[in-house]
């Protein structure tokens, strides 16, 4: 009886913000993860789409966007909830580097919404965040990947592994660098821990922004050489073909 009010005095000391504009949610709807106006400035991804990265493509006839279509890639798919516009792009940065880690809940169950068919039908041993170097962790105190699988973890029921996968490389920020170049930063980044890999054979890996796919790209690699045999991506928003 006592968690309930608990809750409740935790929501008045510390109040839920919306993930879109930041402003205090209703004290008394503790349900609420979202002002209902915001959420429509949130688009999600509508198909057709790439069968790869998940990015809306501009006709029904293709399967692949063009960057998808001119590289192999180690992960099967990439599952993208939202359009990277405005809305998302300033959601994202809250939650990256303003300490908005509530957003983590309204996040994962937006996904679990659009997607829980699509991932229950896979099957995957776990969910695994994509991790940041520990130099960036002390800095910013948490990883936002981290707090999305986790939040993702509670509502699916799949497993959160966090011990498998590692980041061993302090890498150039991406977002100054070109597609060739970000792939080349970050190759060799991450190393999978076959131990922990023991048993895995389909994980779900989780961040928050797909761009270029060099970042899933190189965790794939990584937890493929560790012997998972299927990598699929769990991302919050894509940049991608037609946008």
């Amino acid at each position: 009886m006592l968690k309930p009010f608990f809750g409740a005095l935790t929501r008045v000391f510390f109040p839920r913000r919306c993930p879109v504009c930041d402003g205090l949610l209703p004290l008394l709807s503790p349900g609420e993860l979202i002002h209902p106006d915001c959420e429509r400035k949130l688009a999600r991804i509508r198909p057709p789409y790439c069968l790869r990265c998940g990015c809306e493509l501009a006709a029904d006839e293709q399967e692949y966007c063009s960057a998808c279509a001119r590289r192999d890639f180690h992960f099967i798919r990439n599952y993208p909830l939202w359009v990277y516009n405005d809305a998302a792009q300033h959601s994202m940065v809250c939650f990256k580097y303003h300490g908005r880690q509530e957003y983590a809940a309204y996040y994962a169950r937006a996904f679990w919404d659009a997607y829980e068919e699509e991932i229950r039908a896979l099957s995957p041993d776990a969910v695994i965040p994509v991790p940041i170097h520990r130099s960036r962790l002390r800095k910013r105190g948490y990883n936002q990947a981290a707090l999305f699988a986790a939040a993702l973890s509670r509502l699916s029921g799949i497993p959160l592994r966090s011990d498998v996968l590692a980041r061993k490389k302090h890498t150039d920020a991406q977002k100054e660098l070109g597609r060739e170049a970000r792939f080349r930063n970050m190759k060799n980044a991450f190393s999978a821990q076959k131990k922990a890999a023991a048993g895995l054979h389909r994980v779900l890996l989780a961040d928050d922004i797909y761009t270029t796919g060099s970042t899933m790209e190189a965790c794939a690699v990584a937890l493929r050489e560790a012997g998972i045999e299927a990598v699929y991506g769990a991302t919050l928003c894509i940049a991608g073909e037609k946008n």
